[in-house]
């Protein structure tokens, strides 16, 4: 969704669950490095906001929604990004930095590619496409071990793992429910196949991957399981039990955002 501020005329991002997905993985990070330090941590945050900010911006203005001061916050998001990153980058960690940094890029790039290219099926190909842009955001979470410890463990990318899977399942479960008003006018097989067959599929796969962790690290593992308890419980009860009509978005997502609150509870232990 596309919004201002009305008072000053800023582009800002409505979609909430974007900047879940966006701090999350620092919060959990900076909870499990325990010390961090707060200028190059307060930079980092300034180049994550900057550059999501500019992201929005750039994507008003190309598609003409935006006005006159559109480009100028762009301008001024891209300046912030740009300085802040400088200053952290000549802290000596800038190769790691960097490469994070581009593989959130390409990743960006390939989902805006898959979300404009024709197709038949272009809502199920943008839900499995959304995992791109997901996976970017959560790239905060070792971008942040990174700043703070000058290395990213196999403890920031398998926290990266567990949010790409955690708000990967929102974003299912919440395109299923956006369609699941189609059964009330066509309740047969194969439409429940057609609008459930994705978020089945999805939380299937996710099964094992949600266990590993146990098998890793022990004991944490176990409460990275427990964190998606909640969602999986959401998730099967919403595919073996659609609803015939569209609920209540905001409904939805409050209890997206509760969700959330209680995996990064759960992750930090």
């Amino acid at each position: 969704m596309y919004g201002k501020n009305k008072a000053w005329d800023i582009p800002l991002p409505r979609e909430h669950g974007a900047w879940i997905m966006l701090y999350a993985p620092v919060i959990i990070a900076a909870f499990r490095i325990g010390s961090i330090s707060f200028i190059p941590f307060s930079l980092l945050l300034c180049i994550i906001t900057g550059a999501f900010l500019s992201r929005h911006a750039a994507e008003l203005a190309l598609r003409g929604k935006g006005d006159s001061k559109t480009k100028i916050w762009l301008f001024l998001y891209l300046l912030i990004t740009f300085i802040s990153g400088i200053f952290l980058l000549l802290r000596g960690d800038a190769l790691r930095l960097a490469i994070i940094f581009l593989a959130a890029m390409m990743l960006f790039v390939l989902h805006a590619w898959l979300s404009v290219i024709p197709s038949r099926k272009r809502l199920d190909r943008t839900v499995w496409g959304e995992l791109l842009g997901i996976a970017a955001l959560c790239l905060t979470g070792p971008a942040t071990w990174i700043v703070c410890t000058t290395n990213a463990p196999f403890e920031s990318w398998m926290e990266w793992g567990a949010c790409l899977l955690f708000f990967g399942s929102g974003i299912f479960h919440v395109k299923m429910l956006l369609e699941s008003g189609k059964l009330a006018k066509e309740n047969t097989p194969e439409m429940y196949q057609r609008i459930v067959g994705p978020s089945r599929l999805y939380h299937l796969l996710i099964i094992p991957f949600t266990l590993l962790p146990f098998y890793f690290v022990g004991i944490r593992g176990l409460w990275i399981a427990i964190a998606f308890l909640p969602v999986s419980y959401r998730a099967w009860r919403g595919i073996l039990h659609p609803p015939y009509g569209i609920p209540p978005l905001k409904k939805v997502g409050y209890m997206e955002t509760l969700y959330s609150i209680w995996f990064i509870c759960c992750i930090i232990i």
